[in-house]
């Protein structure tokens, strides 16, 4: 679907881009995904120490409820009542499935901890494909530009004049797979605050 805009030159975007560069701190996310990865790590080591624990008290409760379980199906003479066996064997079975539960618990705090890393990294790799000679030489403008592409922003130009003006905007959202096009009124985004804030709203909304 598309929303028809103004035609926008690229030196008419610096707002949008400034705005962006406010919200974006490499270093910082860099720093994130590194203390993240550490923390991870962290959490995956001490699962597999408290899992391997666990699982040993299991395979303990289930050796002794099936010793039970042999020891009352011979209705063996034992100082133990049919009832405090069958109280014995409930509680064991309790305890164990306790002890599952609580490592489900452990595994689906894991997996939203490797989700949130895995969208860092995604982030991170975004960032370290940049081309640190071509950064050097690129101005301000063309490197916000050139991470509009990256997020999602795909601008289509009347011609490859360097001055040309934009006609279109493609907004690409990774999350839903979609892709979203707008054309781009100039006159109007010109004229109308309302309609510049309209718009901005409609292409952050589609790049989610």
């Amino acid at each position: 679907m598309g929303s028809t805009e103004a035609e926008v030159t690229e030196s008419s975007l610096p707002e949008m881009i400034n705005e962006l560069n406010s919200v974006l701190v490499p270093d910082e996310e860099v720093v994130r995904i590194q203390e993240s990865k550490k923390l991870i790590k962290e959490i995956n080591d001490r699962h597999q120490v408290e899992r391997k624990a666990v699982l040993e008290m299991i395979q303990g409760l289930e050796k002794s409820v099936s010793q039970l379980r042999e020891s009352t199906s011979r209705s063996s003479a034992d100082w133990r009542s049919l009832e405090e066996h069958m109280a014995v064997m409930k509680n064991m079975e309790d305890q164990k499935f306790d002890l599952a539960r609580k490592i489900n618990e452990q595994e689906a705090a894991l997996s939203m901890l490797e989700s949130e890393i895995e969208e860092l990294r995604r982030k991170s790799d975004m960032l370290e494909n940049w081309d640190v000679e071509e950064e050097v030489v690129m101005d301000k403008n063309a490197l916000s530009l050139n991470l509009f592409r990256g997020i999602g922003f795909l601008p289509h130009y009347e011609s490859k004049q360097p001055d040309a003006l934009m006609v279109s905007l493609l907004v690409r959202s990774t999350k839903h797979n979609v892709a979203t096009s707008f054309d781009i009124d100039y006159d109007a985004l010109k004229n109308s605050p309302s309609e510049r804030c309209a718009l901005a709203m409609q292409i952050w909304d589609a790049v989610e």
